[in-house]
C-alpha cells in the first residue's frame, strides 16, 4: 500500500538534522532561515515621541487650550532642552521627541495660530497623539524567532535594534540526478526515442526558490546499477541532498543503497 504524501513528508522531516549556522550581513539575510532567536534589548520607542506633525501643548492654569504661547519648533532629532510650562506649546514632528510637561500633541491642521499664540480647534484629550515608550516593543520581547524565514519587514526590525548581521542556517547544497536512460541534456539534439531533460532544470529552479544551492544537475544515461551507485555517492560527497527523478521502471533501481 502506498503511503500518503503527508506521511512521506513527515518521515523525511523526522530524519533531517539542521545544517550548521553561519553569520550573514543583514543586507544578505532576506529569505534566509534564522538559527537563533533574538530578543529586544530595549524598549521601542525608548522615549515619549510624537505620533503626528503638530504642537506639543500644556494647557493654561485653567485647563484651556485657547491661548497658548508657541515657544519654538523642534526639528527632527532635536532633544528638548526645557519642559513646557502651563500655557505653552512647541512645534513637533512625527517621530520626534516630546518635551517634559507636554499633555498632548495636536495635529497642525487642528490648530489656529495668530500672533504666535495657538488655539486648539478640537477637544484635547491628555495623551492624544503620543507614541509611548515601549509601545512597539518592550525590552525582552521576541523580535526574531528561531527557524523564522527572514522577510524585508524583519530586516527593518533587526536594523531598528542595531543588528548588522544575523545567524542563519547554511543553505543546503542539492544535486539532481535524472535516472531515465533515454534522457539527454536539454541543450542537446534529441535523437528518435530520446527526450531532453526538463525535470532537472525545473527541480533546480524550485530548489533555488526555496533557498537551496544547486551543486550539480546530472543524467544517469546508459549507466548500469553499479555505475549509478558510484555516481550517487560522488554527488552525495558534494551535497546534503540528492533528488532523483525518473527511471523508476528500471529493474533494480530501488535496490540501490548508498
Amino acid at each position: 500500500m502506498l503511503n500518503s504524501l503527508e506521511y512521506a513528508q513527515q518521515e523525511l522531516i523526522k530524519n533531517i538534522e539542521p545544517l550548521a549556522a553561519e553569520p550573514v550581513s543583514l543586507l544578505e539575510a532576506v529569505e534566509r532561515i534564522s538559527s537563533t532567536e533574538i530578543l529586544a534589548d530595549c524598549d521601542m520607542p525608548g522615549e515619549l515621541r510624537s505620533a503626528v506633525d503638530g504642537y506639543a501643548v500644556n494647557p493654561d492654569l485653567s485647563g484651556n487650550y485657547d491661548q497658548l504661547l508657541v515657544v519654538g519648533q523642534l526639528t527632527m532629532g532635536e532633544v528638548p532642552n526645557s519642559p513646557l510650562v502651563p500655557g505653552q506649546a512647541v512645534g513637533v514632528l512625527t517621530g520626534g521627541l516630546v518635551p517634559d510637561g507636554a499633555v498632548a500633541v495636536i495635529p497642525h491642521e487642528k490648530v489656529q495660530i495668530k500672533d504666535n499664540y495657538l488655539k486648539s480647534l478640537e477637544f484635547v484629550k491628555p495623551g492624544n497623539n503620543f507614541k509611548q515608550p515601549g509601545e512597539d516593543f518592550h525590552k525582552g520581547d521576541l523580535i526574531l524567532g528561531q527557524a523564522a524565514r527572514i522577510t524585508p519587514g524583519l530586516v527593518a526590525l533587526l536594523a531598528t535594534f542595531g543588528h548588522g548581521q544575523v545567524q542563519v542556517y547554511r543553505r543546503p547544497r542539492v544535486a539532481i540526478l535524472s535516472l531515465g536512460s533515454n534522457v539527454v541534456p536539454c541543450s542537446s539534439q534529441a535523437a528518435r526515442g530520446e527526450i531532453r531533460d526538463a525535470n532537472g532544470p525545473m527541480l533546480a529552479s524550485l530548489v533555488k526558490l526555496d533557498g537551496g544551492l544547486i551543486s550539480s544537475v546530472e543524467l544517469a544515461g546508459q549507466k548500469d546499477m553499479t555505475q549509478i551507485k558510484i555516481q550517487l555517492l560522488q554527488m552525495l560527497e558534494q551535497s546534503e541532498l540528492v533528488i532523483t527523478t525518473g527511471g523508476t521502471y528500471t529493474d533494480g533501481i530501488n535496490e540501490i543503497h548508498v
